[in-house]
């Protein structure tokens, strides 16, 4: 028996704050894939749009180094038998089914042209990983070109001019494909130590290599997403930190429709240091009890949906901006006792334990640190 599985997603996030000019250009999207099929659907979002975003042209190739495309074997994607696609500010949007041959460790080349002038506010954001990589274009459609002439995102993208790492996506939150039913789909949910993809990036490629075609990963991480609280709207982020946790993890966990056989959660570190690092108000301070009680309501939710949860310890954070004091690391190592000791959930990974320096559990191991002395670079991830 066949179902739909994602085969690749990230949370589409607001960048009202953050506008970008765009059109009259293709982005090509690379994506891992590790399923089998002979058919695939693709999501689009303007879930934050100011303006209606028109996608003129959709194409679907493989890609077999993550860099070219082989465009002569790709199909056109439909939306209502429509090659174009219009999505309106709040729209939504999944396409047509369209028949294409999907085999693991062979990945996805999507390419939108967009030939009006629009300004873009929501979209994906990915950082260097083996899952994704995105590239666009000097003026002109090229969706069907093997041949893509590169301009840099950092010339019309300010968060990529902030940091060069991220690399941004708009339009294309997910590609599902139809395959066995036994295929498990595993979600990651959080904040920015999930959202960065340092450690699902390296887990994702090792889990695919390991199981070919019989598991996928999604990543529905937001970076300085809290649990308990929304963006705070005066932190300098606008929306870009995302609602609070307990609000959006049942909608971004399961609205896809697709099963979920597994949820690795790794959240509540920004509950306890925005308020001190002046990105929420002081009476936004939480105790580690409501964090435990947030924690809680996943697990419930997850329960609810048949579907296994496990919790991540919280690492140290010690020096990241000037955010770290006794009172608020107390509370993450409440919370960390009660991750490692709780019934709610089905299991643990002790992120904190593998990352903490043994001379100084307050601080990450140097070997793990990316430098911010909150996020983990490549080798801490």
């Amino acid at each position: 028996m066949s179902e739909w599985k994602a085969s690749w997603g990230y949370r589409a996030l607001d960048f009202r704050l953050f506008q970008t000019l765009v059109g009259n250009e293709t982005q090509r999207v690379m994506l891992k894939n590790n399923l089998n099929g002979e058919r695939v659907r693709l999501h689009f979002s303007n879930r934050y749009g100011v303006e209606s975003m028109t996608f003129d042209r959709v194409l679907i190739a493989p890609t077999y180094d993550m860099i070219t495309a082989e465009c002569q074997k790709g199909e056109k994607i439909t939306f209502g038998g429509s090659e174009s696609v219009t999505l309106e500010p709040g729209d939504e949007i999944t396409s047509d089914e369209v028949e294409f041959s999907a085999r693991s460790g062979i990945g996805f080349s999507v390419s939108t042209y967009m030939s009006g002038r629009c300004v873009v506010s929501c979209g994906v954001s990915s950082y260097p990983q083996p899952v994704s990589r995105v590239y666009n274009s000097l003026p002109g459609d090229f969706t069907a070109m093997d041949y893509f002439p590169v301009t840099p995102q950092v010339n019309f993208f300010r968060p990529v001019k902030d940091e060069p790492e991220v690399s941004f996506i708009y339009g294309l939150d997910r590609v599902d494909v139809l395959t066995d039913s036994d295929v498990k789909t595993i979600v990651c949910f959080g904040d920015s130590i999930t959202h960065q993809s340092r450690w699902t990036g390296p887990f994702t490629d090792r889990i695919y290599r390991k199981l070919p075609g019989r598991v996928s990963v999604i990543n529905c991480g937001i970076g300085g997403n809290r649990i308990l609280h929304d963006a705070y709207a005066l932190s300098g982020y606008g929306g870009l930190f995302g609602e609070a946790g307990v609000d959006r993890f049942e909608k971004d966990v399961f609205g896809s429709g697709v099963k979920i056989d597994l949820i690795i959660a790794l959240h509540g570190v920004n509950d306890l240091l925005h308020p001190v690092a002046h990105y929420a108000p002081p009476d936004e301070k939480v105790t580690s009890d409501e964090i435990i009680d947030g924690l809680k309501t996943y697990a419930r939710i997850a329960h609810s949906r048949q579907t296994p949860i496990a919790g991540v310890t919280l690492m140290p954070w010690r020096d990241f901006l000037g955010s770290w004091c006794a009172d608020e690391d107390a509370k993450r190592l409440r919370v960390n006792d009660w991750i490692r000791s709780n019934d709610d959930y089905d299991d643990y990974i002790d992120f904190d334990l593998l990352t903490r320096d043994p001379n100084d559990t307050t601080r990450l191991l140097k070997l793990c640190d990316s430098g911010d002395n909150i996020h983990p670079g490549q080798a801490g991830g």
